[in-house]
């Protein structure tokens, strides 16, 4: 087990803990990218093909990854670690020679499809959620 003076050692205060966890989980995702991208045989959009598929992927870790992000942005002593992660994704994408309006058209909506996801909230149906997976996929290629 974990005592009480082992925890607070290793986390001095309850927002590095939280910082900690989103550390890890975005780094987590970065790699995830990267991993499901560099198998990809289509190399443009490779890496936003793979986030589109992990935001949809409902074994992956990214309502825990939300929630810890919600936690970090509205306290701004975290907001800049979060920047860095979220420019270095963009920069991957932006590699891959896509146009800037589809990047950012997805982006967004893969930002709504998760905090809907976060709190909660479902409009639409497990058929038209995998129809709008399967439309965002098409406009990486």
């Amino acid at each position: 087990g974990l005592s009480k003076g082992g925890f607070f050692y290793h986390f001095k205060t309850i927002e590095s803990l939280i910082l900690a966890v989103s550390d890890a989980l975005m780094q987590d995702l970065q790699h995830d990218i990267v991993k499901i991208a560099a198998n990809d045989p289509i190399k443009k959009g490779a890496h936003l093909r793979a986030y589109i598929n992990l935001t949809f992927d409902d074994t992956a870790d990214h309502i825990a990854l939300g929630r810890s992000l919600i936690e970090v942005i509205f306290n701004k002593a975290y907001t800049k670690d979060y920047i860095k992660y979220f420019d270095e994704l963009m920069a991957r994408f932006y590699r891959e020679d896509l146009d800037k309006i589809t990047i950012m058209s997805i982006v967004l909506t893969l930002d709504g499809y998760w905090y809907n996801s976060i709190l909660g909230i479902e409009y639409y149906s497990p058929k038209e959620i995998k129809k709008l997976h399967q439309h965002l996929l098409k406009q990486t290629l």
